[in-house]
């Protein structure tokens, strides 16, 4: 195909990839998660359970601005998503100034084929925020050779840590391909680098000083890592490479392994090494987590968005080939992105529903209707579920019009630290939960005072599952004044 019917194949395709995310972003239903930082949101803190606490900051202002509901929630993801293609695709502009429409194609495609950023990115979680910092950071740091620009990349690879613990990584990773480069080692003895890193730190400050005093994020995400069940060395690296071809897209994941290889055997200037080893510090990181048994697949983008401008250089300073086979796999990706997008639009393809991710979430908004008009026929003020994710969901759909009450029935969350409603002995409640009869936490503690009313969860024709609404009262004193 000659470089102008690429051209032209690239505007179609990528004006058709923009279409599909505004659109499956306004129909994907709000997911467990983002209800989740929905309820960090409502109370707002330095200190969270799972994660730090920008996420819960940034949906506070944004629904606080433009409303409870899927506009307010999903606006940020939207802009993050925004901010990282533009700062990613401008920072390989300047890398490859001699052919600066190949870099920004190349680099639009090598996003546009990691399904986790162009579906993933969907829902307002920690990931596209820690996205958008990193896009800009990298950016920045392109840019270093101007004082101001690398005291904000030392400033946002600092701060940014307020996204995701991960962020740590890649700034570390960045001050060695700094080390490594002669100019680098003369970008790291300006005051700019010093006064972004310091000016970084003084925002961390508060959530470290609660971090270190009481415990929190760090505790739970080390524990998840180092306390995981289960060594698995012997598989650990096909399962890396098999993970990083999934969520950055075979092209992008063979060419950024590559690149890195020969990166990190002759460092090239300052801003690639930099990049470069960032995202190599990040993969090994994921690699030996891989090898203590622990790992999710978002846990690897990072290194995709941090590195990518230094992978594009590295695919268009080589043979056409490479140039080639890199266009073909990043489009194929992007295609599959665009499949499943148009599944979220419109379930179509034969997953089973209980099993689709992105169905996992969608009806609770019917669960929470019927709790309520069942809550306010009986004049109860509290909902007992169980689980977290129910829990949020049922807070989220109901605007928090009603308590709920969470009984764990899995790993410990943020509920396990805030104040649980009280409900004591003759209160009515409304138990909600997946399966008819009582939960094993509330079994002694309530009776029921009417047959589950059962409530399937819909979207686009497909049963997900059913739930059930009883409607109970206390018996003891084991819920009032919060859970014994």
């Amino acid at each position: 195909m000659t470089e102008g019917r690429w051209r032209r194949a690239n505007v179609v395709v990528g004006a058709l990839l923009l279409t599909l995310i505004l659109i499956a972003s306004a129909r994907l239903p709000i997911d467990y998660d983002e209800a989740y930082y929905f309820t960090w949101s409502r109370s707002l803190a330095f200190r969270y359970f799972d994660h730090p606490p920008l996420v819960a900051w940034v949906l506070a202002a944004s629904t606080e601005l433009f409303g409870v509901g899927h506009f307010g929630l999903r606006l940020p993801a939207l802009l993050s998503t925004a901010i990282l293609f533009v700062a990613s695709v401008d920072a390989a502009r300047r890398l490859l100034p001699t052919a600066p429409g190949l870099a920004a194609e190349l680099t639009i495609w090598g996003l546009a084929g990691a399904a986790m950023i162009t579906v993933g990115y969907l829902p307002t979680t920690p990931d596209p925020l820690q996205g958008a910092l990193l896009g800009i950071g990298a950016w920045a740091l392109v840019r270093g050779e101007r004082p101001f620009y690398l005291g904000l990349a030392a400033f946002l690879l600092t701060a940014g840590v307020l996204a995701k613990h991960s962020t740590a990584l890649l700034f570390v990773g960045a001050m060695l391909g700094l080390l490594r480069s002669v100019e680098g080692r003369r970008w790291l003895l300006r005051p700019a680098w010093w006064l972004g890193l310091g000016l970084g730190l003084l925002c961390l400050a508060p959530w470290l000083y609660t971090e270190w005093n009481e415990g929190g994020a760090t505790q739970f995400q080390a524990a998840r890592v180092f306390g995981a069940a289960g060594h698995r060395w012997l598989t650990a690296l096909p399962l890396w490479v098999g993970a990083m071809a999934l969520t950055f897209g075979p092209g992008v994941a063979g060419a950024q392994l590559l690149q890195l290889a020969a990166g990190l055997r002759r460092p090239p200037g300052a801003p690639i090494s930099a990049l470069s080893h960032g995202a190599a510090l990040h993969l090994l990181a994921c690699l030996v987590a891989a090898g203590l048994g622990a790992g999710e697949l978002n846990w690897l983008l990072p290194a995709l968005v941090f590195g990518l401008p230094a992978v594009v250089v590295w695919v268009a300073g080589g043979p056409p080939r490479r140039l080639r086979w890199f266009r073909v796999f990043s489009l194929a990706a992007a295609g599959f992105g665009g499949l499943v997008l148009l599944h979220v639009i419109a379930p179509f393809l034969p997953i089973e529903p209980g099993k689709d991710r992105t169905l996992r979430a969608a009806g609770f908004d019917q669960v929470a209707s019927k709790a309520a008009q069942l809550s306010d026929a009986l004049g109860a003020k509290v909902w007992i579920t169980r689980r977290y994710q129910a829990a949020s969901m049922l807070r989220y759909h109901d605007r928090d019009r009603h308590l709920v009450l969470e009984r764990s029935g899995g790993r410990r969350s943020q509920y396990d630290l805030w104040p649980r409603p009280s409900l004591c002995a003759g209160g009515t409640a409304i138990l909600v939960l997946n399966h008819e009869g009582l939960s094993e936490e509330t079994r002694g503690h309530v009776e029921a005072l009417a047959p589950g009313l059962p409530i399937e969860r819909q979207r686009a024709g497909r049963v997900i599952d059913r739930w059930w609404i009883t409607p109970v009262r206390a018996v003891d004193q084991h819920f009032c004044g919060g859970p014994s």
